[in-house]
């Protein structure tokens, strides 16, 4: 094509063409990202004692702060970034709120937390490596100063190796921090729909505390949600062939999971 281009070029320039007769580029795919979402099994691996000790070096961030980081960004679907400039100054435990931002400049939101996490936060401040510094950030290192991206993200593949945490279905990346969001999302849309609650009419609630504008995002939540598709299957439904022929792991994993 380049030479082809190049012949037309030589013709155009001396005035026999008035224009190429290329045909018109090929439009590139648009290529979809998908987040890992998280299992349970998943998760209770990544904060043992096995994937957060593995090291006999102490590192910059002791495993509780990790351990309790995780399940914070599990336990509220709150954004890296507002968890690690989250202060100590924005929990109010006694009303059970948080008051979180993306950064210093941005619009600040309160969010109810449950019981689960109350105790977390409670367990956390009342720790060894916690109680020693006052105010401040909520997660610090062991030097008492904010935990940031780059030290926690080459932390977490570590834990990640460790609890062999690994993506088999095709994902452009391996499981990350950010993915806790989704698996937030994810996995409250499913309590829903255990409990039969239509999850399609409550998702606004959903996308408010999360700080999200529009419904966009939550319906992508939504289809990430095998549960959201398990009405729609017939039990004489063969799908299964379809999926294999067309050697989709990501497909078919999901599918995998619909399955009562």
């Amino acid at each position: 094509m380049t030479d082809l281009r190049r012949f037309f070029n030589h013709w155009k320039f001396r005035g026999q063409l008035d224009s190429l007769p290329l045909p018109a580029p090929i439009p590139r795919g648009r290529c979809t990202f998908v987040p890992h979402i998280y299992s349970r099994a998943e998760i209770r691996r990544l904060v043992s004692e096995e994937a957060l000790n593995s090291t006999k070096r102490p590192r910059v961030i002791d495993p509780t702060t990790l351990r309790t980081l995780l399940l914070f960004l599990y336990g509220t679907g709150v954004l890296l970034s507002e968890a690690l400039t989250l202060k100590e100054s924005d929990l109010d435990l006694t009303r059970d709120v948080i008051t979180v931002r993306r950064n210093a400049h941005a619009r600040r939101r309160t969010i109810p937390i449950g019981p689960d996490v109350h105790k977390l936060l409670t367990t956390y401040l009342r720790s060894n490596i916690r109680k020693q510094f006052k105010n401040g950030n909520l997660f610090l290192t062991r030097n008492g100063t904010p935990v940031y991206n780059p030290t926690l993200n080459g932390m977490f593949r570590i834990v990640r190796r460790n609890a062999n945490v690994v993506r088999f279905d095709g994902g452009r990346f391996q499981p990350r921090l950010h993915d806790f969001r989704s698996t937030f999302a994810v996995h409250r849309i499913a309590a829903w729909y255990a409990k039969g609650i239509d999850a399609q009419k409550v998702l606004p609630a959903l996308g408010a505390y999360l700080g999200q504008v529009g419904l966009v995002s939550m319906n992508r939540h939504l289809s990430l949600t095998p549960e959201h598709y398990r009405k729609h299957l017939s039990a004489g439904t063969d799908y299964r062939d379809a999926v294999n022929r067309r050697n989709c792991p990501l497909v078919a994993e999901f599918l995998r999971n619909i399955e009562p």
